[in-house]
């Protein structure tokens, strides 16, 4: 099929998931894997929600007993695209905003190789401030929760706003930035590399080593497993 402008809602019995507003322009081919898989191959594509666009092209296969379970061959870019489209599909995403930059995938939902260049603004923080996520991996999107599994930031910076949001006992003010590997889930995880973190015109703080942060209670745990002068602790 070629789709000159298709909203998305007229065409669910393709999948009943599709978004209001989201509008496809584009090339759609279907292939049935048995009576339970169904790949919808999406070259090229072009779609727009609401203010945001996504381009670009990808294979998504869909099963009937649980929705979408791998993405293949994907190379997408974003500009301004509300992360409300990617959450019908994605429920344990955890952020709110508009991303802008380029996706490459590949994988099942369980083990989805991800290459990112993303800048990211958070619309739950007052003046949606912006982060940026450079990097690549593996992670897992099929469960409750986001889990990495590794994913290796090359470049990071996470404002504090969007940071308090995810481990709520955070309290610091500024930035993050970040370079090593995560491991873990967002609730649970452990850092490897490098945190600088800078607040305004203050001197830069600077961690090297393993990090762990827990907050799957109310109170947050912090486990520093290694500082530059090679001590161990646990707090």
């Amino acid at each position: 099929m070629q789709a000159d402008s298709a909203t998305l809602t007229d065409i669910r019995f393709l999948d009943p998931r599709f978004p209001e507003g989201a509008v496809l322009h584009g090339g759609v081919t279907l292939a049935s894997h048995g009576g339970r898989l169904l790949e919808i191959q999406l070259r090229p594509l072009d779609l727009t929600f609401g203010d945001g666009r996504l381009t670009g092209h990808v294979n998504a296969f869909s099963a009937a007993d649980s929705g979408l379970v791998a993405l293949r061959q994907g190379d997408l870019v974003a500009r301004e695209l509300s992360l409300d489209f990617p959450r019908v599909y994605l429920d344990s995403l955890p952020f709110h905003g508009r991303l802008t930059g380029r996706t490459v995938v590949d994988g099942p939902m369980s083990a989805l190789k991800i290459e990112t260049e993303w800048s990211f603004r958070d619309s739950l923080v007052p003046g949606w401030p912006e982060s940026q996520i450079f990097g690549k991996g593996e992670i897992n999107v099929a469960g409750k929760d986001l889990a990495f599994q590794p994913f290796a930031v090359e470049t990071g910076r996470i404002d504090i706003g969007t940071v308090r949001r995810l481990v709520p006992g955070f309290d610091l003010q500024g930035e993050l930035d970040a370079s090593g590997t995560l491991t873990g889930t967002l609730k649970n995880v452990m850092f490897s590399g490098t945190l600088r973190h800078h607040d305004g015109d203050r001197p830069a703080s600077v961690v090297r080593g393993v990090v762990g942060l827990d907050s799957r209670t109310d109170v947050l745990a912090y486990s520093p497993m290694c500082t530059p002068i090679r001590c161990r602790s646990r707090a």
